[in-house]
């Protein structure tokens, strides 16, 4: 029973007794009233700790002072790809194959305890199970803000740092081959300035997918900084600029940075393979700008090898990479893209009409195009030079569903060219 409607009920029949306590000085009466407070009381007490269902973009149980708080949210995202390669490229890097992929297939759950201590754990299913993110937390700590330890998104690139399910195109562009992206470690962030500066650092462990490792090396300290110069028309028009770094202890492996042509089906076609270092130091710049439907952004990112060995030990000249990429969207049905000023990073597309509900709209529709340079070129490494023009269409069926497709012109210096023909079926909540 709805808990106002059983405090109405209950405090009719209180005042129904009271008047007969008036009336007759009952002494069994005043025990019956005392017995009904006590039950309205531990009625409160109740509602007020138990979860609540509800759906806002995904499943969420809370408890109406949100101090205790789950929610349950998965993604599914399916590729397909159709290749015309040249000859020569797809003897040297393919075989370029028709394929349809599962980009991503996960399931999490995460919560909040106690108002202030977090957790998150997700689990991928797409070409085996592992898990993605493990962490735990807490949050609103004074000065500090807060801080997370576990298995997690190292704060590193502005695509790369937001979530895969609000990318505009279906791949990232070509600085996030640099990006650490998943490792365990321990991450303190916060915003300041009234949400119009965000800061991350934190120390991490090269640990891949299982989120273990014994060794002396490979110890990361990874660092980001964002700031809004702009901001107007309740958060429509923004610009956004932020910088990343992180320097990094390598073990035996060394170093390896790769690219395909925009696509997670196509093979890879840049490679350095593995470079024996004693370390490498990363760096990226990135800036969006958002006026109303339309985004232009960018990100350019660099690594750069210290004490750089050949196989038998011997010093060799010390290389750099680079890779950047300029897009432009517009949302032909009026959208903008919404921010997260929390944590510096660009959320979904939500649709003025969605395609499914009680009345058939529109959707969203979005158009977007992107210039993407990768150059693993650089002293006695010849890991190739890729350059790719992407054109993408974006149809939001909802917040939570979206069909997206892709043309992609890929040339890989000295070798040949691809066309790629994509196309992904996604749903998140």
């Amino acid at each position: 029973m709805n808990s106002s409607i059983t405090r109405t009920l209950l405090g009719l029949t209180g005042i129904g007794l009271a008047f007969s306590l008036n009336s007759h000085g009952d002494e069994a009466l005043q025990q019956r009233l005392a017995d009904l407070e006590a039950k309205v009381a531990s009625l409160e007490q109740n509602d007020a700790q138990s979860l609540r269902g509800a759906w806002r973009n995904g499943f969420i149980f809370e408890q109406p002072d949100k101090a205790f708080r789950l929610r349950v949210g998965g993604r599914m995202q399916m590729d397909t790809a159709f290749f015309s390669a040249d000859e020569a490229l797809d003897e040297a890097k393919g075989p370029f194959d028709d394929g349809i992929k599962f980009r991503r297939a996960r399931l999490f759950l995460s919560g909040t305890l106690y108002d202030n201590f977090e957790f998150l754990t997700e689990y991928d299913f797409a070409g085996g199970t592992q898990f993605r993110t493990l962490y735990m937390g807490v949050k609103n700590i004074p000065v500090i803000g807060n801080v997370r330890a576990g298995h997690l998104l190292e704060p590193f690139g502005l695509e790369e740092f937001s979530s895969n399910n609000h990318l505009t195109l279906m791949e990232r562009g070509g600085p996030t081959i640099f990006s650490p992206v998943r490792n365990s470690g321990l991450m303190v962030f916060n915003h300041q300035l009234e949400e119009r500066m965000t800061w991350a650092a934190g120390v991490f462990k090269d640990t891949g997918n299982f989120g273990d490792s014994v060794s002396n090396e490979e110890f990361a300290v990874t660092a980001r900084l964002t700031g809004l110069p702009y901001l107007a028309n309740e958060d429509r028009n923004y610009l956004h600029v932020g910088y990343n770094m992180s320097y990094r202890n390598l073990n035996e492996e060394g170093f390896r940075a790769r690219a395909r042509p925009d696509s997670f089906v196509a093979p890879y076609v840049t490679d350095t393979k593995n470079l024996t270092a004693d370390s490498v130091t990363l760096a990226s710049l990135e800036a969006m700008l958002n006026l109303g439907p339309l985004t232009l952004q960018s990100e350019w990112g660099m690594a750069g090898l210290s004490g750089h060995k050949d196989e038998d030990g011997v010093g060799q000249p010390q290389p750099e990479f680079t890779a950047y990429y300029v897009m432009a969207a517009y949302r032909l049905t009026g959208e903008h893209k919404p921010y997260n000023r929390k944590n510096g990073t660009f959320l979904g597309i939500r649709p003025n009409q969605n395609v499914t509900g009680k009345s058939w709209g529109k959707g969203a529709w979005e158009l977007a195009a992107r210039y993407n340079s990768v150059d693993l070129m650089d002293k006695n490494v010849e890991g190739g030079e890729m350059e790719a023009v992407t054109f993408g269409l974006n149809w939001y069926l909802n917040p939570n569903s979206r069909v997206m497709f892709n043309y992609v012109m890929a040339d890989v210096k000295d070798i040949g060219d691809v066309d790629v023909y994509q196309m992904r079926f996604q749903f998140d909540f």
